[in-house]
């Protein structure tokens, strides 16, 4: 009894890695911010970089803004990865964060964290079953563990 314990647990903690690169990211954003122009995003083993222009009304005169957002993977859970909001640019205040990093169901702010919710994505709907077991940041690619 105790080999089928084990077995079943050394199964549940099993994993495939997925590679998701960069550019698959920015298609996906693309489609879920339609606020945001001319999105880029860029990966690097230490955080992520995500960035475009706003349009900005103001009198009657419009401009495009630059912004950028950089962001630290902390934890997942399930099909939700939290992430450390390490900067935003031009503007870093909590109360605009929210008001624009809150993108229900997409995306939640709270506490200089933000969590993403895969499954409102198409990035994963392919796989039906399983949850998140790890996240790693990589050049041009996030990779993430898949398990069941």
């Amino acid at each position: 009894m105790e080999i089928g314990k084990k077995f079943l647990n050394h199964l549940s903690n099993l994993s495939v890695s997925i590679p998701v690169p960069q550019q698959r990211i920015q298609e996906v954003l693309a489609k879920q911010v339609k606020e945001l122009e001319d999105i880029q995003v860029l990966i690097t083993p230490e955080e992520i970089e995500i960035s475009g222009h706003v349009l900005i009304k103001k009198l009657g005169f419009s401009r495009k803004q630059r912004v950028a957002l950089f962001l630290a993977p902390q934890r997942v859970d399930g099909r939700i990865i939290y992430f450390n909001v390490l900067k935003v640019k031009p503007l870093d205040l909590e109360a605009s964060n929210a008001t624009y990093l809150s993108k229900p169901p997409f995306t939640h702010y709270e506490d200089r964290i933000l969590r993403l919710d895969l499954s409102t994505l198409d990035l994963l709907q392919k796989t039906q079953y399983g949850s998140l077991r790890h996240l790693t940041l990589g050049y041009e690619e996030i990779k993430v563990g898949l398990g069941v």
